[in-house]
């Protein structure tokens, strides 16, 4: 009971590391690193995890023994939910549903994947997860960002408010957006003023006033 609750408080925090403020962060955050520890007989061999995030883009490698090499590939900003699994002919295993239990091919593959960081990089990474430059902090971002994407089904996005029928827009351009977008607002109102002077009717002309002097009446009998 014990150990069910304590997985449980994990996943949970793995969860909330990524909070809707932090996925950017975390998926604007490109890392390579490598994570490597003895293994038995006597230390004399090891096991080798290496993670390499460009963007979306996440490249899993495992070398284990040294004859023992898996490979995976997942970008978590892409639909459909898939991962490419593979090292010379990448096999293509699409989520089709929950994965309550190991039995489809997808389901083995995200499972295989995540208790691989798990066993191999999160607990023989050194520094702390809090800290993104550390191996833990950076192995910890690449394991919140594939439990998210692989084991919830959520599309991740780099990208602020960006639906799947929504243009997307970059974090550096909004300045841009807004300077266009108040360029067009100043146009359209100076526009809108110079409709207006065209519809109003054209001033009444002044005519100049004419002086006329008064000619007094002339009395009958007398000539001019």
């Amino acid at each position: 009971m014990k150990k069910i609750i304590l997985l449980a408080v994990f996943c949970t925090q793995a969860m909330g590391y990524l909070s809707e403020e932090s996925v950017t962060n975390c998926l604007g955050h490109d890392f390579k690193l490598k994570v490597a520890h003895d293994v038995l007989p006597l230390g004399l061999l090891s096991k080798e995890l290496s993670v390499v995030k460009k963007k979306c883009d996440i490249k899993i490698k495992s070398v284990s023994y040294i004859w023992i090499k898996k490979e995976w590939n997942v970008d978590v900003c892409r639909t459909p939910v898939h991962i490419k699994t593979g090292i010379y002919s990448p096999k293509v295993l699409r989520k089709s549903g929950p994965c309550p239990s190991k039995t489809s091919s997808y389901c083995k593959a995200a499972y295989e994947l995540i208790g691989l960081i798990e066993d191999d990089g999160l607990i023989f990474a050194k520094g702390e997860k809090e800290d993104p430059l550390s191996e833990h902090g950076q192995i910890y971002c690449a394991y919140a960002l594939l439990n998210k994407y692989l084991k919830n089904g959520e599309i991740l996005s780099r990208y602020e408010n960006s639906g799947p029928y929504r243009p997307k827009v970059h974090p550096s351009s909004k300045s841009n957006l807004k300077e266009e977008r108040k360029e067009k607002r100043e146009e359209k109102k100076g526009e809108s003023i110079e409709s207006k002077i065209k519809r109003s009717p054209p001033p009444p002309e002044i005519l100049p006033k004419i002086e006329t002097k008064e000619t007094l009446p002339v009395p009958s009998g007398e000539s001019l």
